[in-house]
């Protein structure tokens, strides 16, 4: 059985937009690019698992399975009876299930960290004042919450920034899974976080996706950098502004275009309106809050990741054109 983790959290797009429209045309430290192999991501490995495990091969699935630091999965609130499910799914040998199951056990009934209570606080206080501003529908209740949210950010980000500062990106048993949502949102030290994020996924800790997702918050792209590139595919997907999936022939065309020019180097979603209004909302979400036609493009990226079998880094950029809004996948090789 194919086995997917998508962890999906709700980024203060509407702060991140704002910041990032004053910072386009940065140039971007390449010094920071990841090595197009990464044998020892976390990451990757659950892939490979996941691959492995499709084919049938239970013994190289297990291999790679092994691997992932447990924490990633108590992180994530998988529980004991969920990894166990997990481990009939794939079809684990009993030797290996057991292993699985003692290792995920012992990070299980750990004793947390101060670091991991502390950042999986910080992330719980950080979603709640999130959730109540994308959902407020008049101008003064908007102001106040983010007023709130500027007083609930100030801690969380110096404490973040300080305990780097001391100990460099924490391991999934010290809070990385919600530290990285934190760093999503801090702009001030998006740049300083960069290098050591790199550091741990080259170590085989913190996911590629992650880092490429932060450093394109730090350095932008724009249009004129996409119009630069000679070696494109274009492909419409506008059906998902109606919250409709590519038709399979679409998506069909897509991983074949990315069989046919890997590496991808990059992917750009282009928003395509008279109204930048309408941008916004397909980021932010809608004033009741409905998010969900950004979500089915986000899993279509997430396909064309596994079909690289890699992270390629993304961009959604707005383009003022008049007509029907549109929306336009790029893929640049």
């Amino acid at each position: 059985m194919q086995f997917k983790v998508h962890i999906r959290f709700q980024a203060t797009v509407a702060f991140v937009f704002a910041i990032a429209s004053n910072v386009f045309g940065q140039t971007i430290d390449t010094t920071l690019d990841l090595p197009a192999v990464l044998p020892n991501s976390a990451i990757r490995h659950l892939e490979l698992a996941d691959s492995f495990s499709v084919i049938g091969d239970s013994v190289r699935s297990a291999e790679h399975f092994l691997k992932i630091d447990p924490f990633f999965f108590v992180s994530i609130n998988y529980t004991v009876a969920k990894m166990k499910s997990v481990t009939v799914e794939r079809n684990i040998p009993a030797t290996a299930a057991k292993m699985c199951l003692r290792k995920f056990e012992t990070a299980f009934n750990a004793k947390r960290t101060q670091p991991y209570t502390d950042f999986r606080k910080m992330l719980e206080e950080d979603q709640l004042v999130r959730r109540k501003l994308s959902a407020c529908t008049d101008s003064l209740s908007c102001a106040i919450l983010e007023r709130q949210m500027q007083k609930t950010d100030s801690p969380h980000f110096e404490y973040l920034y300080q305990y780097v500062v001391k100990n460099g990106w924490p391991s999934y048993e010290n809070g990385a899974a919600f530290a990285e949502i934190i760093a999503m949102h801090d702009f001030q030290h998006m740049r300083f976080y960069l290098p050591y994020v790199r550091k741990d996924v080259l170590n085989g800790g913190s996911s590629p996706r992650f880092y490429n997702n932060l450093k394109n918050r730090a350095y932008p792209s724009d249009l004129a950098k996409l119009d630069s590139y000679r070696n494109k595919k274009r492909f419409d997907v506008s059906c998902i502004l109606k919250g409709s999936k590519p038709s399979a022939t679409v998506q069909n065309d897509i991983i074949t275009a990315v069989a046919s020019f890997r590496p991808i180097k990059h992917q750009y979603f282009v928003f395509e309106s008279a109204s930048e209004a309408r941008f916004k909302e397909f980021m932010h979400g809608d004033k009741n809050g409905n998010h969900e036609i950004y979500w089915i493009a986000w899993d279509l990226l997430v396909s064309i990741d596994q079909a690289q079998n890699g992270n390629i880094p993304y961009s959604f950029l707005f383009s003022e054109k008049p007509g029907p809004d549109r929306l336009v996948l790029y893929l640049v090789y």
